[in-house]
């Protein structure tokens, strides 16, 4: 099980979803159910689905997991995507909320699952409440200086102020994590969060520094560097642009590599993060037409989303 764990977290941080999901689907008949790891696979075997859309069967079989184990967190992860994914938020914070207490002994990745039940209160407009439980939980251990926790930080700030939700001084207890690893050279995805946060502190020279170093890893001759080269330079630029209110040139860095997204890694709802920087910095670089596109089609896939909503509506008055 374990090497099939370090597998599924290959493909996930690959952004290769189908071959997260094959990498379950072909063994799954091989392991007997009283295995006392296979609520493991069930759940590793739900996210694949799941990053593919077959959402129902993804929740067939990460419902099965939890059922097997309640402390099985992954699997009860793979359910929250679902969730996510099919604009089922209010079911979604009371899924997290009822499974919440048998996660008292794992690791930081509970940090995530409240990151997704303040996604689920971001989508229906509750924004008090996602910074609560930010407070709570989501930023309270960031001196641990686990990568995961500094993603669930900076991605829901960063998409509170896309709202226009004022976070305080949230953004300033993040900025001595985040400049330990300005030249990190691991996984693109992550090294943008950190990016994030010195972009959001206004720390431009650091940030720029860190820039520079991109365009330096991007150079090399490694996987991840061609990622830095395909996908994750014009990213890094376009979240700067954004800041400094340069939204125009911003919308065009992320529309050139809009469709290479993937390649970043990680999940679906976590690289959306960079698809409503897009949507926003396309509205605000007063490409109004377009923002209206963009935003109708957002509508039709998030019918249920207070935030999508609001933004139509604020371009379409922009008409």
């Amino acid at each position: 099980s374990l090497a099939l764990r370090l597998v599924h977290f290959a493909h996930f941080y690959s952004g290769n979803g189908v071959s997260m999901r094959n990498s379950t689907s072909s063994i799954l008949q091989f392991w007997p159910e009283e295995h006392p790891d296979y609520s493991f696979i069930l759940g590793m075997h739900a996210f694949g689905l799941e990053e593919t859309g077959e959402y129902l069967e993804a929740e067939k079989f990460g419902r099965k997991a939890v059922e097997l184990n309640l402390r099985d967190i992954w699997s009860a992860h793979s359910v929250a995507h679902v969730m996510e994914m099919t604009g089922r938020y209010k079911e979604g914070v009371k899924w997290v909320k009822d499974l919440k207490e048998n996660w008292s002994s794992v690791n930081n990745f509970k940090f995530h699952l409240y990151w997704h039940q303040a996604l689920y209160y971001l989508e229906c407009g509750q924004f008090s409440k996602a910074l609560d439980l930010y407070d709570e939980q989501i930023g309270i251990d960031i001196n641990a200086d686990f990568y995961l926790d500094m993603c669930n930080a900076a991605s829901l700030l960063w998409r509170l102020e896309l709202l226009g939700v004022p976070v305080g001084s949230r953004w300033k207890k993040l900025e001595e994590v985040a400049l330990k690893h300005t030249r990190d050279m691991e996984l693109i995805f992550i090294s943008l969060h950190y990016l994030m946060v010195l972009i959001a502190n206004k720390n431009f020279f650091e940030a720029e520094n860190m820039i520079d170093h991109l365009t330096y890893w991007s150079s090399l001759d490694t996987t991840q560097s061609k990622v830095v080269a395909e996908v994750g330079l014009e990213i890094a630029k376009s979240l700067y642009l954004v800041e400094k209110k340069e939204f125009l040139i911003a919308a065009q860095k992320i529309g050139l590599v809009r469709n290479k997204m993937w390649q970043l890694g990680g999940s679906i709802a976590q690289r959306d993060l960079f698809e409503i920087t897009f949507l926003e910095a396309t509205r605000l670089g007063k490409k109004t037409a377009e923002a209206q596109k963009l935003y109708s089609e957002r509508i039709s896939e998030k019918p249920n989303s207070y935030g999508t909503w609001h933004k139509y509506c604020a371009v379409l008055k922009e008409s």
